[in-house]
């Protein structure tokens, strides 16, 4: 028996929800590449960092846990301890992926950099306008905390974006390659107290990755050396 056709309205109505469906698909795709875009991390560099090709290993595996498990209502932050090469770069990439696809604006900044980009804006009066994106934005991602030779200034501005952050319950997540004991000895008693009040402590460990890929291209190199004979 032949299928009875479907009434015009209802077929008028579905392809108007498939429509409407695919609007709200493109205009979701277009805020992400739009949050991607603004967040200050090169784009390829940052859709090729993500939590499926995180390589998950006892000493990172609390850190990639905790970083699943953040939801966004929370207000607090994380931040990444330990030595160069771990993977708390990729991790900290993988997640703003994850805020681009919730549509969290989220922006990062290397802290030597933030403290670079701060002090220009005295030169072209953008000082405020800079701080206060810094202060503003959704979720704010510092790598390297601890490695600026501190000073009063440093201190005092640090202290401003931590506390306005904190004060307006706007997560933020850092790294870091120090020690809690050598942060401690690098930055004021107040600026520590303020990290550990915005963000959970979370220590990675592991051998340098990046020995590793220096290992393989000297392989890639070798292997291509003997086919010339």
């Amino acid at each position: 028996m032949n299928a009875i056709p479907e009434n015009n309205e209802d077929i008028q109505v579905q392809k108007l929800e498939e429509l409407r469906e695919k609007v709200l698909r493109e205009n979701k795709q277009h805020q992400i590449n739009k949050i991607r875009q603004a967040c200050n991390v090169p784009e390829n560099l940052l859709k090729s960092k993500t939590f499926l090709n995180f390589r998950v290993n006892d000493g990172n595996k609390k850190a990639f846990d905790t970083f699943s498990v953040w939801e966004p209502t929370d207000t607090w932050g994380i931040m990444l301890q330990g030595n160069a090469g771990v993977g708390k770069s990729h991790l900290l990439y993988a997640f703003m992926n994850k805020c681009a696809e919730m549509q969290l604006a989220v922006f990062f900044m290397n802290c030597s950099d933030m403290f670079d980009m701060l002090k220009s804006g005295y030169t072209d009066n953008s000082f405020e306008e800079k701080m206060d994106r810094l202060k503003d934005v959704e979720v704010l991602v510092l790598d390297d905390i601890g490695v600026e030779k501190p000073s009063e200034w440093i201190e005092e501005k640090l202290f401003q974006l931590l506390n306005h952050r904190i004060t307006n319950k706007l997560p933020t997540f850092l790294s870091t390659n120090c020690s809690q004991k050598d942060l401690k000895a690098r930055l004021h008693e107040r600026i520590t107290s303020r990290i550990k009040e915005a963000a959970v402590v979370v220590t990675v460990d592991g051998s340098d990755m990046r020995n590793k890929i220096y290992e393989s291209r000297l392989d890639i190199i070798k292997s291509r050396i003997d086919k010339l004979g």
